[in-house]
């Protein structure tokens, strides 16, 4: 059964990677191939590679004796770029690589990060209006309020004048 899954593995869109002890990489599948650019059977690729800036984090996932869910970080291609990613880090349970320690499935985060980015953005600008509407407001009924109180007066004065007899003349 363990062999039938190599090909599930090597389909999928996820970025999936399993790392030995040392934090070697001694398998990743297609989409990990591709879009990180390493060349992980020529060369020795660590955890530490793949996440260049967090070695704190690289030594957390490798120390792990618990499945961690929804753990989110940076990923470096081989060209030095990042993109953030998010998925479960898996200690081995199975023998389908039996030097393998931690299984890491990933899903490239950048939709969702460029998305919370424009969100943000177009909260922040509705929070703008919502202060501009509130201050044109503001300042309509003051600039109304003032003629009107003055007319409203001249009108009362009037309206005593008018009722007072002895003001009639005015």
């Amino acid at each position: 059964m363990a062999k039938t899954l190599l090909p599930v593995l090597e389909n999928s869109l996820e970025y999936i990677v399993a790392l030995n002890e040392s934090g070697e990489v001694v398998y990743a599948n297609q989409s990990t191939y591709i879009n990180l650019g390493y060349d992980f059977k020529e060369q020795v690729v660590t955890i530490y590679d793949l996440m260049r800036k967090d070695e704190e984090l690289a030594q957390k996932i490798l120390s792990t004796t618990a499945d961690l869910e929804m753990v989110t970080f940076n990923l470096y291609r081989k060209n030095g770029t990042l993109f953030p990613t998010v998925g479960r880090i898996s200690v081995n349970q199975e023998t389908l690589f039996p030097e393998a320690k931690i299984w890491m499935f990933l899903l490239n985060a950048s939709d969702r990060v460029d998305k919370e980015k424009i969100m943000a953005q177009a909260k922040a600008e509705m929070e703008d209006v919502a202060k501009s509407r509130t201050e044109f407001v503001a300042n309509i009924t003051h600039e109304l309020r003032t003629p009107v109180n003055g007319i409203l007066g001249h009108a009362k004065t009037l309206k005593d004048a008018i009722e007072n007899p002895s003001q009639r003349r005015v």
